[in-house]
């Protein structure tokens, strides 16, 4: 296992620029999450059986030395039995009460101070205040929040949903949270009149004008194996075990790149991603095959970054066009003629998942791909469970069906392009 971060001083912390996540050392789980234009200090921390990430404040408005004392302040209260999430919900809840909230702006406001420490980055909650202000206020604002209407929720949408679909679908959503939020308070009854289906039919059949959606490129399944092949043939580098471990995981190009050491359980042969780095804001659980364990053994450990893959330039995160500069290189094509790409690769891995194997569940191949299936209520059961193990065979199944390949192929095509 990693050794224990390196305690950076306020010079450092206020230097680092690198996209992701950063041990500051000083109190264990403490990180810098550089996200976008935007810092903020994350902890993570174990509460019982669960791995949570806590956010502390926006860096620098939240000082090196303020976030370490908030640190070990939570970590305290997890050593006495206590879960911080928990106490702050029970906090909002009383602040709300206290207050007594009633219009939508006040709840809205609520919701915000809220949810803000845990979103990814400051420019989200500034999307949510932005947009509510803009479409919502000018209707619901001074509206008690216990009264609000279908028919007034409809007025919000009406003058958008037609000319700008997508921000009408995220005022919808995010007027429904805000009651969602004010109902869970007591403030409001427990029946939403923003939920879609009481708003959908108030409203006009929107007609998707949308670009008719394109696939990644990726590589095919019948050549999976030869790139594998052909990656490993190649001078090693962070960008070439990158690809392969984006290969043999089925994850995101940003997953991988960003990935820390302290993300690796090895002896449990199990990568944990937190949710504020996964695109559906959710922990996921990525069983590692035997393959994808050895490439991590096969890895240097420096003192000097905690990531898996770092950038030769500063041990920084490797960028998106190091990754797709590399498989352009490479040559492999779709079945279109289109170069392959990092993404691709995911689509790779459920083409084969379709073509090649029996016995596993749709639900755990969408897992695989942290994809949400809940279709119905015995697919929603399934999602109570992260369908870990049942994932593990399949990983391992798909790891040696590349080495299969890889080992049967007479010839292996690089595809290098001319001219």
């Amino acid at each position: 296992m990693p050794k224990l971060a390196k305690e950076l001083g306020a010079l450092a912390v206020r230097q680092l620029k690198a996209q992701g996540t950063h041990s500051v050392g000083g109190v264990a789980g403490l990180y810098l999450q550089i996200k976008g234009g935007s810092k903020s200090w994350l902890l993570r921390v174990k509460v019982g059986d669960k791995r949570c990430e806590i956010g502390l404040g926006a860096y620098p408005e939240t000082s090196l030395v303020d976030a370490r004392a908030k640190a070990t302040e939570l970590r305290e209260q997890v050593k006495q039995g206590i879960d911080p999430l928990a106490n702050r919900h029970k906090q909002a809840a009383a602040n709300a009460q206290a207050q007594n909230w009633q219009t939508f702006d006040q709840c809205a406001a609520s919701y915000i101070d809220t949810h803000r420490p845990g979103w990814k980055n400051a420019k989200h909650a500034s999307q949510w205040e932005n947009t509510l202000k803009t479409y919502a206020s000018p209707v619901l604002g001074g509206t008690p929040i216990d009264l609000v209407q279908p028919a007034q929720v409809v007025q919000v949408l009406a003058p958008i949903w037609l000319e700008k679909p997508e921000t009408a679908r995220r005022v919808a959503n995010r007027v429904k949270l805000v009651l969602q939020w004010a109902a869970a308070m007591g403030l409001r009854p427990n029946d939403n009149p923003a939920a879609r289906e009481r708003i959908i039919h108030l409203l006009p059949k929107a007609q998707r004008h949308e670009r008719q959606r394109k696939h990644h490129p990726a590589v095919q399944v019948e050549e999976a194996g030869a790139f594998m092949a052909a990656l490993r043939a190649l001078p090693q580098s962070s960008v070439t075990h990158a690809l392969q471990f984006i290969m043999l995981t089925a994850c995101r190009s940003e997953e991988v790149r960003s990935a820390t050491w302290d993300e690796i359980d090895l002896d449990a042969g199990l990568w944990t991603i937190g949710a504020a780095r996964m695109k559906a804001g959710r922990p996921h659980e990525v069983p590692l095959p035997r393959q994808a364990l050895e490439l991590l053994q096969s890895l240097p450990r420096m003192a000097s970054t905690n990531l898996l893959f770092p950038s030769p330039v500063a041990n920084s995160v490797l960028t998106p066009d190091a990754l797709a500069h590399r498989m352009k290189h490479l040559g492999f094509k779709d079945k279109d003629g289109r170069l392959a790409v990092p993404h691709g690769l995911r689509s790779t891995f459920r083409d084969w998942a379709e073509q090649h194997t029996t016995g596993f569940s749709r639900e755990a191949k969408e897992a695989a791909l942290s994809h949400s299936v809940a279709l119905n209520d015995t697919e929603a059961a399934y999602l109570r469970s992260t369908l870990t193990e049942q994932r593990r065979p399949l990983m391992a199944q798909w790891a040696n069906w590349l080495d299969n390949r890889r080992n049967g192929a007479e010839v292996i095509p690089l595809h290098r392009k001319t001219g």
